[in-house]
């Protein structure tokens, strides 16, 4: 399929991303702006490459099915009943080696534990996840797909750890928080099918206004970056506070036990 910003100058290439831009945020998504309306427009006003871009998680990124999987998988590393991912190793972590000070942890003396963890957290891992969105996704599927799809997934959380007599120890999350952390940058390799801001315009710097959907190429993302019209950056949401009370609940773990 021919690559129709290919033959436009690079100025009216980004035009015609700010046009895109505006095109998604005005369909809102459970009340709020489209992230990846959000995220586009910072990538085209930004100049500073590795720059740090905060926003405000909506509702539907911090509920999400994949959000809630993520935060299970937390959870269970925090409590040593899986292991982390680290690096290309997993290996176990969490709470089992702060209180036997095993692994390089110093043995619990009592008190609370602060521990965090981050994970990959993918919207749509495989292809046929991304076939799935596209055609029956909900909005708020179809913009965290666009906007973000996979990215780092941050906890952090307080336990307060009991002995109990039979001497296995009682935990309670009294505080647990995450965040989003990711990178905003294209395979320049790609491309990604979008509706077309310009179908039916009567602009005479209308792209394709016969076209509801187009093409984009991402190396046209590099003739802009190479241009100074956009750099990527990076991305980091506000923490919000675990309230999932599955999540919450209280554990008990065997000291004893060896994973």
């Amino acid at each position: 399929m021919a690559d129709y910003l290919k033959p436009l100058p690079e100025q009216a290439v980004a035009a015609w991303y700010y046009r895109l831009a505006a095109s998604i945020a005005s369909n809102k998504v459970q009340g709020s702006t489209p992230l990846a309306a959000v995220f586009l427009k910072q990538w085209l006003d930004n100049r500073k490459p590795n720059s740090i871009f905060n926003f405000t998680p909506p509702a539907y990124l911090q509920n999400h099915t994949a959000v809630m999987t993520a935060l299970q998988y937390h959870r269970d590393v925090f409590l040593t009943l899986k292991k982390a991912r680290i690096g290309k190793t997993d290996k176990w972590a969490g709470i089992l080696p702060r209180i036997k000070g095993t692994d390089g942890y110093k043995k619990w003396p009592g008190g609370s534990i602060a521990m965090k963890y981050e994970s990959l957290c993918d919207i749509a891992p495989g292809v046929f996840d991304i076939i799935s969105i596209q055609n029956s996704g909900t909005a708020a599927d179809r913009d965290l797909l666009t906007a973000l799809r996979g990215f780092q997934l941050e906890s952090s959380v307080i336990v307060d750890p009991l002995r109990m007599p039979d001497k296995t120890i009682q935990v309670k999350f009294t505080s647990w928080k995450c965040r989003v952390l990711d990178t905003y940058d294209w395979n320049y390799n790609e491309y990604f099918t979008v509706p077309n801001p310009d179908f039916g315009s009567k602009d005479k710097n209308a792209v394709r206004p016969q076209d509801k959907s187009i093409r984009v190429y991402h190396s046209n993302a590099k003739r802009l970056e190479d241009a100074n019209l956009a750099a990527p950056y990076k991305i980091e949401s506000a923490p919000w506070p675990v309230t999932n009370a599955a999540l919450l609940n209280k554990a008990v773990v065997d000291p004893a036990r060896t994973p």
